[in-house]
Formats: structure tokens, sequence, C-alpha cells
């Protein structure tokens, strides 16, 4: 079985002509799998004359340096598909890298809005969820949330998502996104949190355009400043966040305890007090504020 996974890159077909001469035509990644890659075909008329053709790939990520595919066109699909009719089907050329574009690791507040079924049959109602958005690329995101039903945000789901990206001049987004993988963090048998990969569709150059620019400068700040790490994988995201729930539960067994010495003192001291009182209610003494501590010195330590 051949798994598809949804890439939607920009990319460069490269192809000889009969006439020896090398023509460029602009296209898309639309999925990758094990053995194939589908890509936007061209708008050249007959797409059975590419079957079997030799065609270079070439992809230049922001920041990165030219990435050359080697490969054959093995068949050509035809559909409806937002005013794109076809497809090609290529080999899956060696050293193809699923993820090419640069990423980088943020922290920021992002609303998640989704349509859901209600309870009248036909009818759906927005689900609104709130997240933290932790990586980023200028073709989607991941985000960490808590979900009151393992059921919600499934793969393949299309969702609204909003944002801000801080800078000079803060950009605020909604861009549609579909989920791309899901899986659930183990922070114990309670735990409801999950990590959530989307990724962007729909979104217009200008907006791409913005991601990438976005993107690229903060990757550019952090070499600079000698603070660059690299992206860290969601596996590794999830042993992270493990290991600061684990600091957080062992800090507040610390506090439980400094808050139950300080009660048992305050049990001590109101002891103390009554104690005290009574004493001195029996030999009809009555103190100022300034003399309490010699009655303490005098009867409180007996």
């Amino acid at each position: 079985m051949n798994v598809r996974q949804q890439i939607n890159r920009k990319i460069n077909l490269r192809v000889t002509s009969s006439s020896e001469e090398t023509e460029t035509y602009p296209s898309r990644i639309k999925s990758s799998g094990v053995e194939h890659l589908t890509v936007l075909a061209p708008d050249i008329g007959d797409l059975s004359t590419w079957v079997d053709q030799e065609i270079t790939i070439e992809e230049e990520p922001i920041g990165g340096i030219t990435a050359v595919y080697e490969t054959k066109v093995l068949s050509h699909e035809t559909f409806e598909e937002e005013g794109h009719g076809s497809v090609l089907i290529l080999n899956r050329p060696q050293g193809f890298e699923e993820r090419r574009s640069t990423r980088i690791d943020v922290n920021f507040p992002i609303t998640i809005k989704s349509e859901v079924k209600s309870g009248t049959v036909g009818t759906t109602e927005e689900k609104i969820e709130r997240a933290l958005a932790t990586n980023l690329s200028p073709y989607g995101l991941l985000v960490i949330l808590g979900l009151r039903q393992d059921e919600d945000l499934q793969r393949g789901q299309v969702v609204s998502l909003s944002f801000e990206l801080s800078s000079a001049s803060p950009i605020i987004l909604t861009l549609n996104a579909q989920v791309n993988r899901k899986y659930k963090l183990e922070l114990g048998e309670l735990s409801t949190k999950y990590a959530i990969a989307f990724q962007f569709v729909d979104i217009s150059p200008d907006v791409e355009n913005e991601l990438m620019r976005y993107v690229f400068t903060n990757q550019v700040e952090l070499q600079e400043t000698d603070l660059e790490s690299p992206s860290i994988s969601p596996q590794e995201q999830v042993r992270l966040l493990r290991d600061e729930v684990n600091r957080l539960h062992e800090q507040l067994k610390v506090v439980n305890g400094q808050l139950k010495q300080a009660e048992e003192a305050r049990l001590r001291s109101d002891t103390i007090i009554i104690q005290l009182t009574k004493k001195l209610n029996e030999q009809g003494t009555v103190l100022s504020r300034g003399s309490w501590w010699r009655a303490w010195d005098q009867f409180g330590r007996r």
C-alpha cells in the first residue's frame, strides 16, 4: 500500500523538449508516498506525451540551497480540484525529503475553530479550542492543547487557525488548515493533552511569503546571536514537555510540604494563644500589646 502524505510545496519541473531545449514549468508537490510523488500538471495539453519521460524537480527553500531531483513520469490523472484538472504521478526520487522547509520553534497562543455536528440532524455548530503553538514553518505548525474528547480534531479535518506573529509590525493571521498528524502526550492516565500538526491549505501567495519572511528572519536572528537550536522533533517535544510536567509536580510537592508545615505551625500558635489566654483570664489579667510577650515569658513557656 502506498500511503500518501500531503505536502503542498512549490517546485519547478524541467523537461527536455523534442528540439533538445529545456523547458521549465512551475508546479507544486501535492503528496508523497513510499514509491510515488504527485505533482500538479502544467497546462500543456496532452499529458500522455510526458509518460515515461525523464524529468527534473527543482526546489529552493528559503534560506537554503537548491534541491535537485531526477525522476520519471509514470502516469497522469485528470480530476476537478479547484481549477487544477490534472496531476502527474512521478517515481519518488532517491533522497527526496518529506519536509524541506525551514522550521522554527515558537511559543504563542492560537485559536482553533472547527465545525462539529450539533444535536439537530443536518446542522453544525462552531467549536473553539485554545492551544499553544510550538513549531512553525511556511506550510504548517505544531500545537499542544487539551481536548475534552479523543474524537475531536481528527486527521484530515479542516479548521480555521487564528494567531499573531510578533514583529516590528505584528501580523494577525486567520488561515485554513488541515489536521496532518495527531498523537496523545503520555503525561499520566488522566492526561488530555495532545500534539497536533496542521498543514495550511488554500493560503494566498502573499500570506505564504509573509510566513516565509517571518520564519527566515527569526532563524537568521537566532544564528546571529548564537542561540540557534535544531528543530525539535515531535517525539523530543513530548519528552521535554513530560520532563517539564514532572519538574512542576516536584515543585508542587515541595510547596504542598511547606504549606503543611505552615498550617501545623499556625495550629500550634493558635493552641498556645488559647492556652495563654485561658491562664490570663483565670488570673483576671488584662494585657496591652506591649506586655503580651512578657506574659508569654511568664506563663507560656511553662
